[in-house]
């Protein structure tokens, strides 16, 4: 059948394009599989909730407080450094229920297990994902609250892969491209559209015979470029560029040309910035936009809200019957309008809307809930017509192929606009460590590997210094595979072994000193006595060894969810953040070496071989087909769209020819695609400064002539724009109250600044108080509602009344803050030993780019000195200091 489909396209070769795509495809749909059984059977996701009282919810509307029960959810990290994926997979539109946290009776040693029965689920009528409320059908009787994850977004994915793969329509045409060898594709050259002076809508000079502003032209070229296009577009952008702003001139010229326009992007944020400014109302042309916003209320901003579908189905409806009720005698026509009108469930207010809009906008999976959409997926038909002339994709450089491929699907043409130098895109690390943990069939092997990897440097020197455990192993077993794979492993790895059977006993010396002790229950139980003092991972046996387990030093209340994938998880996620600073591609070459760290922990190659049922296949070793697979893990999950056409995810082993999506658009192709945005419109220059030398090379991020004088205030507070304060001193974890207190210290400097020095623009003076970490930013939560006298506030914090406030203070971690500006960044690093993940360039760099006027740096910049790790972080912390606050 998939034949018949290709035969229809005009191909050369259908059953060869049949197989590329099939083959090209097939490394996303096995891991988007593995995922999703992952989920399904294995994970569980938790927040703690807290009832929330009357008098908390004054914020709502009063239909809203009497709905159901309004709880406040919260991750359940040990450190605040995570937990956002519980959270949004909680208030996600698409979750209708949860489970308050019940076991069920287990053996011991075993998995935990929770009961998921009608006796413990809460029905979800509403959500406020700002604030983090959820509201339940009753009050929950725990004090935590269950989620089994949601594979939504994941089956949409494979749904997308499988219609392409199987039944593509004759204008998917570019997007099969991507997977046939550059040698049987011509990519067409696109004719520039060149636009008359008269025709440029918002890229024209600021006043009538005027220049154009520095960076215009660039915008204007990618315009040119897009209009002619009849595939691809990709504009490129670093920070206040004008990527909106182009978007939004590109969107009104298709209008003007009668083409239909579907916007997109991963966060509903991205979305929103493009509608507000499109339909801004000092913005002359915003009468030929009809957009209608496909999503949550919840999700979406105050200014977008009133063209969110259900908002306009409403409006419309209104007008209509008040227009009609306006007319004293009705047309027959009228009056069967009326009436049809008034009947529920009548879907013309639906009709008029949806075939009138120029303009749908959702982000890349809830575009799915527009309803004509919705029912051609219903009916296994999803993306076969595309029903939009092109997609444009915000942020594409968060965006996945696969996630991409959702709404592409709907569209004949694609505009890709990001900067791949900011935040890509997120991925979740258990996903990746199912798929890892695939690459290695046996758990044994798996488990012995990583046991007697984080062993080693318990006796001996740290090998690397990334290491979460220190202590001894104990393996209760009586499988021999068990057994083999641990005594090869050890003796790879130099790592003192004991096995224990039957009745040999062995020198109590050699037990002490032993870094792993292999044996039966009973043999264990014998000897318990004897075993190394500071055992840290028991695997196996039953309740009898419950005093053993009473004196392992267990990770986070009871639960060891280490496992070897998870282990290369996050650091094959955390070597592709830094490739942006260390010149290499998106992706790992297939004949590559694995960075060090995920070297050390490849099982080594007799264990290996107790690992797999079948053969080699071909030449070389096992040890080569895992880091095959593991590469093959790392080019589905981790390169954004964006990045893929621009440099390509890297071929597979024996790929011989290069592909659009292996190896990059061919370089004529892709540069008469392309464009490159340098200037930037947002920051101050001695701001810009240091992401431009260091980030960007020099490349991008350029001033225009006249930026200081547009960020001069008078009277500024601080000595220099970009600003250490430097708060040196030491916490654990990341709770800093220190760096909290220091904070509020500045920020009421500013606020009382503001008293006497108005806006500019006048308009109220905008801050972000940022930190890259969950514990962090709940502590500066607290100072926030105390400083600002508001102690039910979240996100949002107004100083000098709610109205027409004198300065805005906005809450948020690095992460979220990406597309949003301040006037006034302060920025919070919490650490003060090691560097966790902030040596990633692409967060770094979001956090460095959001100020217009200043930027303070709050942290212990000594321990950002010192580090050997990044060379990023020991340059920010070199910057000049003569003007640092100490604190």
């Amino acid at each position: 059948m998939a034949f018949l489909h290709y035969a229809n396209l005009d191909l050369h070769r259908p059953e060869v394009a049949l197989q590329q795509v099939f083959y090209g495809l097939k490394d996303i749909a096995d891991y988007l599989k593995r995922s999703i059984d992952y989920l399904e059977e294995n994970a569980v996701l938790r927040v703690s909730c807290r009832t929330l009282a009357p008098g908390d919810l004054n914020d709502l509307e009063s239909a809203e407080r009497t709905a159901g029960v309004w709880v406040e959810i919260d991750d359940l990290d040990g450190d605040g450094s995570g937990g956002e994926r519980a959270l949004k997979d909680f208030l996600d539109e698409h979750t209708e229920r949860v489970h308050e946290r019940v076991e069920k009776p287990s053996r011991q040693g075993k998995a935990r297990r929770f009961d998921y029965s009608k006796e413990t689920q809460l029905d979800v009528i509403d959500r406020d994902p700002v604030r983090q409320r959820l509201c339940l059908d009753r009050e929950p009787r725990t004090a935590e609250l269950l989620l089994r994850p949601n594979t939504y977004q994941l089956q949409k994915q494979r749904d997308a892969v499988q219609a392409l793969q199987n039944a593509p329509h004759p204008q998917h045409r570019p997007l099969l491209d991507l997977f046939q060898s550059h040698g049987l594709v011509k990519w067409p050259e696109p004719e520039r559209a060149e636009l008359d002076e008269r025709e440029w809508l918002l890229l024209r000079p600021p006043a009538p015979g005027a220049a154009l502003r520095p960076g215009t032209e660039s915008q204007r070229q990618f315009v040119s470029k897009a209009l002619a296009s009849r595939d691809w577009g990709i504009l490129e952008g670093p920070p206040g560029s004008g990527k909106t702003t182009t978007i939004c001139e590109l969107i009104l010229q298709e209008l003007r040309r009668g083409h239909r326009v579907l916007l997109c992007a991963s966060t509903h944020v991205a979305v929103d910035n493009v509608i507000e400014k499109l339909m801004d109302p000092r913005q002359p042309f915003q009468n030929e936009v009809i957009p209608v916003r496909i999503g949550d209320r919840k999700n979406i901003s105050d200014i977008v809200k009133p063209w969110q579908i259900d908002s306009l189905r409403k409006t419309e409806r209104e007008g209509l019957l008040r227009w009609l009720k306006m007319q004293s005698l009705p047309t027959r026509a009228q009056q069967t309008l009326f009436e049809a009108l008034q009947r529920p469930g009548n879907e013309i207010i639906d009709r008029i809307i949806l075939d009138s809009a120029n303009v749908v906008c959702g982000t890349t999976i809830g575009i799915l809930q527009h309803p004509d959409i919705r029912a051609t997926s219903r009916n296994n038909h999803m993306g076969r017509t595309p029903i939009f002339d092109v997609l444009i994709l915000d942020e594409a450089s968060k965006t996945t192929f696969q996630e991409f491929l959702v709404p592409a699907l709907l569209a004949r043409k694609w505009i890709l606009v990001g900067d791949p130098r900011q935040l890509s895109p997120y991925v979740e690390e258990d996903h990746l460590a199912a798929n890892l943990d695939a690459a290695v069939p046996k758990a044994a092997v798996r488990d012995a590997a990583l046991d007697t990897f984080e062993v080693r440097p318990y006796l001996h020197a740290p090998l690397h210094g990334e290491h979460r455990h220190r202590g001894a192993v104990i393996v209760v077993t009586e499988d021999p595979l068990v057994r083999d794979a641990y005594r090869l492993e050890a003796l790879s790895r130099k790592v003192p072994l004991v096995e224990l059977d039957g009745a040999q006993t062995v020198s109590p010396w050699d037990l002490l000193t032993a870094g792993v002790v292999v044996g039966r229950e009973e043999a264990i139980l014998r000897q318990e006595e004897q075993l190394p003092l500071d055992v840290a991972i028991l695997h196996g046996g039953g309740p009898a060894l419950s005093g053993l387990r009473r004196r392992i030093r267990l990770r986070q209340d009871g639960d060891d969810a280490r496992s070897w994938g998870g282990e290369i998880a996050w650091r094959l996620a955390r070597a592709y953040e830094k490739r942006q600073l260390e010149g290499s591609g998106p992706g790992i070459g297939a004949t590559e070496r694995l960075p060090q760290g995920l070297e050390d922990l490849l099982p080594s190659e007799p264990a290996l071989d107790l690992a797999f049922t079948k053969p080699l296949s071909g030449p070389g070793s096992r040890s080569d087909e895992v880091r095959e697979s593991i590469q093959r893990v790392q080019r589905v999950a981790m390169p954004s769209i964006l990045e893929s056409l621009w440099s390509g995810f890297g071929r597979h082993k024996k790929q011989r020819s290069g592909t659009a999506l292996s190896d990059g658009l061919p370089p004529a192709a892709r540069d008469s695609r392309h464009v490159l945005l340098q200037y930037q419109h947002r920051m101050h220059p001695d701001i810009s400064g240091f992401p431009r030398e260091h980030i960007y090379r020099g490349n991008a991020l350029v001033d225009p002539p006249d930026m200081a004088g547009l960020r001069a205030w008078r009277e500024p507070l601080w000595p220099g724009r970009m600003l250490w304060i430097n708060v040196a001193r030491r916490v654990e974890g990341t709770r800093n109250e220190f760096e909290s207190n220091a904070l509020e210290r500045q920020l009421k400097r500013f606020l009382e600044w503001t008293q006497v020095h108005a806006h500019p623009e006048g308009r109220a003076w905008e801050v972000a108080v940022l930190t890259f970490y969950r514990a962090q930013e709940r502590l500066l939560r607290s100072m926030l509602r105390r400083l600002a006298a508001q102690p039910k506030g979240f996100q949002r914090f107004s100083i000098g009344g709610r109205e027409r406030p004198r300065v805005v203070i906005d809450l948020c971690t690095v992460d979220r803050f990406q597309g949003h500006e301040a006037d006034l960044v302060l920025l919070s690093f919490a650490r003060t030993r090691g560097i966790g993940f902030l040596d990633s360039p692409n967060r770094l760099n979001v956090a460095l780019t959001r100020a217009r006027y200043q930027t303070l740096l709050v942290g212990n910049r000594d321990n950002f000195a010192r580090q050997k790790r990044s060379e990023l972080l020991r340059q920010l912390a070199a910057l000049d200091s003569t003007h640092d606050i100490q604190e």
